[in-house]
């Protein structure tokens, strides 16, 4: 499960009373889905203001309208939630309900209203430092690279070679592919991690949310390998954001070459 692009931006617009100002902070306010386990139909990349996608238009739909602006001798364009958009909102947020908890849901409406009260700039920012993004953090991401497979690779051995239940097939699901997809990251995407000139710009953002929710992950699948009942549907929000996300991503069931890449 996963939302459709009309989806998820109303759903941004819905939380910020109807309204976002820019396409820039469109961008950073959508790819904020992601640190909430929350996938999205939406390519991401890396510039130098963090996200964004390339596929992103500010135009009208029938869920939200474009409106031209002038601001300090500048041209703008807004876009405005329409009726419909807010009924697509609405059928967003029953879908994200599916993934998160209504306390979780709950979190994730709160910062995304905060983060609308901000400038581009300063959501940006944010991004920024917690993905570790900037090349002053490269000793950072490394250390996180290499803690986030090791963790991993120890969890492997909590892994029931008999599961008896689905939550037990579950937790096997998704220990196993989040090993491989940390070893993957090791070894493939942040292998030149030393070399800044190696990992610039016009990167996958994915690479650094993955490793990040990977990071935010691990504690929950560690007390989930020594509970006696898993649970089930904390255990599918990670499995299914994890591999929903991944859909066209090098990384995904759907490569018809991923035994290579593992």
């Amino acid at each position: 499960m996963f939302l459709t692009r009309e989806e998820a931006i109303s759903f941004i617009l819905a939380c910020g009373q109807g309204k976002v100002s820019s396409k820039t902070k469109l961008n950073k306010l959508l790819a904020r889905l992601n640190l909430h386990f929350v996938p999205v139909d939406i390519d991401f990349r890396l510039n130098q203001f963090g996200s964004f996608s390339v596929d992103l238009q500010m135009e009208s739909t029938p869920h939200y309208i474009a409106q031209e602006y002038a601001w300090q001798g500048n041209q703008g364009t807004s876009l405005q939630l329409t009726g419909e958009g807010q009924r697509l909102a609405a059928d967003a947020r029953k879908k994200i309900l599916q993934i998160l908890s209504p306390q979780e849901l709950n979190t994730l409406e709160v910062e995304l209203a905060e983060l609308h009260a901000l400038r581009a700039n300063e959501i940006a920012d944010n991004e920024h430092r917690k993905l570790f993004v900037d090349v002053e953090d490269r000793h950072k991401l490394r250390d996180r690279v290499n803690v986030v497979h090791i963790d991993l690779l120890d969890l492997q051995e909590t892994v029931s070679k008999e599961p008896q239940t689905f939550a037990d097939i579950t937790y096997a699901a998704l220990v196993e592919y989040c090993f491989f997809l940390s070893k993957y990251l090791k070894e493939r995407r942040f292998r030149n991690i030393e070399n800044s000139g190696d990992y610039e710009f016009d990167s996958y953002m994915l690479d650094y949310y993955f490793l990040y929710n990977l990071e935010q992950a691990i504690p929950e699948i560690q007390a989930q390998s020594k509970s006696p009942v898993k649970d089930e549907r904390l255990l599918n929000k990670l499995y299914q954001y994890f591999v929903n996300s991944a859909r066209e991503y090098p990384f995904s069931l759907e490569n018809l070459h991923l035994k290579e890449l593992m």
